[in-house]
């Protein structure tokens, strides 16, 4: 890389971030951007901006450039057409981390689309356009933007909204695989495999109130372990339930559980989804190394309508792992209820 005004090792989103100081002379550039040089592509990263204002502030360039304000972002190429676009709606504040995905597609229309946590922010350009870069010069990271910045990850291919969505809602903000396999989808299939379950207090028969033994509930208000409710489905005693209609995530997870990264695992648990409106739900897998640190996670599966039954999932666990926690989320602005019950994880005999 090549730079100026960088604090490296600055507090990320996740581990370490880059701070750059605000000014057009302050960015990191690619010494091998020929590489990153694709159309259509994805270009994604956290930011914390420091310096919002009503003036645009290139938070990324190359021969198109993207910048940041404080009602939305611009878009900006002399060698597309059109050339410079503006997307407007929810602000950006000063000392808040934001997670963006910049994605050019090469079909279709309003071809420049910008997501920000994991939501369509904005698709614009017109019909067939923008146009595909006639010609590539640099690309940096900054250049007026001042902030810190991490998890910075090109693409080529444009990225789809449901793996925007999933990339975003990784409770560690780090990138999510597409590893998980459905397998099944029925009501009371008969469990035969005879290994241990490696959930504790895997029905919820384990705690007392609203929490549950060896259960994280986020946030408590929306989030809580209760008796069986008449006209529910027929569990036993206690559930838990996660309410959606929020503005950020509501999640049910597990403490860390040990495996082996050699081995297969299922995963099989009863859910019900009801009063859907809209929105997302999802399981999935967070996967730490033996020193408890982030590794990354795997999207299992997950509800965008009512559903009533048991699902089974196929779970490979990724390289140098050894621990692993469970999610049961509903996404930011979902709206429906997730009942959750007889989470089990079996190594696969």
């Amino acid at each position: 890389t090549a730079e100026t005004g960088i604090a490296y090792q600055s507090a990320g989103q996740l581990g370490y971030g880059a701070a750059i100081t605000a000014g057009q002379n302050n960015y990191i550039t690619r010494t091998d951007s020929g590489f990153l040089r694709n159309d259509p592509y994805t270009w994604e990263l956290w930011y914390k901006p420091t310096n919002i204002s009503a003036t645009a502030k290139q938070i990324w360039g190359e021969s198109v450039r993207y910048s940041i304000k404080n009602n939305g972002f611009t878009y900006f190429s002399t060698n597309t057409s059109p050339q410079s676009l503006s997307y407007t709606g929810a602000s950006h504040l000063d000392n808040t981390w934001y997670y963006a995905a910049f994605v050019k597609t090469d079909s279709g229309n309003n071809r420049a689309k910008i997501y920000r946590n994991g939501i369509l922010y904005g698709e614009q350009g017109g019909a067939d356009e923008p146009t595909e870069v006639s010609a590539w010069t640099w690309w940096r990271i900054g250049g007026g933007f001042g902030g810190t910045v991490d998890e910075v990850r090109v693409s080529a291919g444009a990225r789809s909204a449901d793996w925007i969505d999933f990339q975003y809602c990784s409770m560690e903000q780090s990138c999510i695989n597409y590893q998980g396999e459905e397998i099944n989808d029925q009501i009371y299939p008969p469990d035969t495999n005879p290994n241990p379950n490696l959930v504790v207090n895997g029905n919820f028969e384990q705690g007392a109130g609203d929490d549950g033994d060896n259960w994280i509930r986020s946030d408590k208000s929306k989030v809580k372990i209760v008796s069986q409710q008449t006209g529910t489905y027929p569990y036993a005693n206690r559930l838990a339930l996660i309410n959606g209609g929020s503005a950020s995530n509501s999640s049910l997870s597990t403490y860390g559980i040990n495996v082996e990264a050699d081995k297969k695992y299922q995963l099989r648990t009863l859910f019900k989804v009801s009063d859907y409106q809209t929105g997302n739900a999802s399981v999935w897998i967070s996967e730490f190394d033996a020193n408890y640190n982030y590794l990354g996670g795997q999207w299992l599966g997950g509800f965008n309508a009512n559903y009533l039954g048991e699902r089974t999932f196929n779970y490979t666990p990724s390289a140098g792992t050894a621990k692993v926690e469970i999610y049961f989320l509903i996404h930011e602005n979902g709206d429906m209820k997730l009942e959750v019950d007889n989470v089990a994880l079996k190594e696969i005999f």
